[in-house]
């Protein structure tokens, strides 16, 4: 059984004395032992050989995993087990939010005018601001 919560997806499974899972895990999945003993397997390449590390979980136990790999979740006892996998993050709404603020910061080119009203005029590759005199003082 599947459910989503929040950036979770919980999955419980339930497996007989001797039945195992052996499933590639993401970073930060919570494995919880609701029901019986499971043994962890957990296998790391090393150069030029594999660590292998077995861990028993009895009922209660929890475990993060703390790298991405393939786990063995063998029964020791008929189990249940709840695993919260996280979900992957989209990025295109963050993306999109930086886009629109830096296009609000960022100067546009030439013939925009600045906050004083006043237009952007280039003479010689450099863009800058021109005050006119007010018409008051105007000679004539």
């Amino acid at each position: 059984m599947s459910s989503g919560t929040g950036s979770f997806q919980t999955r419980q499974l339930s497996l007989a004395k001797g039945q195992s899972l052996f499933d590639k895990m993401p970073r930060g999945t919570v494995i919880r032992v609701a029901v019986g003993t499971v043994a962890r397997v957990q296998r790391i390449a090393l150069d030029q050989s594999t660590l292998v590390q077995r861990t028993v979980m009895a009922r209660g136990a929890v475990h993060c995993v703390q790298v991405s790999g393939w786990l063995d979740l063998v029964a020791q006892s008929d189990a249940e087990l709840v695993l919260l996998v996280p979900q992957p993050v989209s990025w295109q709404p963050l993306w999109g939010a930086l886009a629109a603020c830096l296009a609000k910061m960022l100067p546009r080119r030439a013939g925009r005018p600045t906050s004083a009203g006043q237009p952007l005029e280039t003479q010689g590759g450099v863009t800058a601001a021109v005050a006119r005199p007010p018409a008051a003082c105007s000679p004539g």
